[in-house]
């Protein structure tokens, strides 16, 4: 099949993805202290829910993408590790957005009510609220980092034994799964370090992206 044939969807889904899940993360604010200073800072940021909003929408394009992957991979020596990536990679970025849905919504009522209510009950009952349900958001996205990482692990593999991508970039990704498992398992999920796996897992996808569209653009 020429390179001309290929459709670009996947290719563009995951740069996309990719590129606004590394946007959306560098934007959003470092949330520190307990459940009041949290919730002053939330309401404090007017692009709170546009930030998380395009987390969301870049993790359904990543999640897309990496069906493209996958499906380059059928057939041929990688395809079991890469169905397996792509099925840990809908229910790790699916843990992901359940913790980021969270935030998004619940988050910025929160917040709102703490901040029209200064130091009043309403304020008390807002941040008890959110004390009790953070660190349920905060479980689901550390082990929604785990899985990530397994999946990036298993698509790295996928690639070293595939032939359809450089064995070397597959070679990184393992790497990269690696570090991204062992590190979301080291840390305690209130530990920023603990999505750096993602963000390893994201550089790597940004990377298949570009070889996937100029593939598109030129025949094997």
């Amino acid at each position: 099949m020429s390179g001309a044939s290929r459709p670009s969807f996947y290719g563009l889904a995951l740069l996309a993805g990719t590129l606004l899940l590394a946007a959306a993360g560098l934007w959003h604010p470092v949330l520190e202290g307990d459940g009041a200073a949290q919730l002053g800072r939330i309401a404090a940021t007017p692009a709170w829910r546009t930030i998380h909003l395009a987390l969301l929408l870049g993790i359904a394009l990543v999640v897309a993408g990496l069906s493209g992957v996958a499906g380059r991979h059928a057939a041929g020596p990688g395809e079991q590790p890469a169905r397996a990536s792509l099925v840990l990679a809908v229910l790790g970025y699916g843990a992901l957005a359940l913790n980021v849905a969270f935030m998004t919504g619940a988050g910025t009522a929160l917040a709102a009510a703490y901040a029209r209510s200064d130091t009043g009950l309403t304020a008390t009952q807002a941040v008890f609220v959110f004390d009790m349900l953070h660190p349920f958001g905060l479980v689901v996205q550390r082990f929604g980092a785990v899985v990530v990482g397994l999946s990036t692990y298993a698509l790295g593999w996928a690639v070293v034994t595939g032939g359809v991508f450089p064995r070397w970039l597959g070679w990184v990704g393992v790497v990269a799964g690696g570090l991204g498992v062992l590190g979301a398992l080291a840390w305690n999920e209130n530990a920023r370090q603990v999505l750096a796996g993602v963000a390893l897992a994201t550089v790597w996808q940004a990377a298949l992206a570009v070889l996937m569209l100029r593939e598109t653009r030129s025949p094997r």
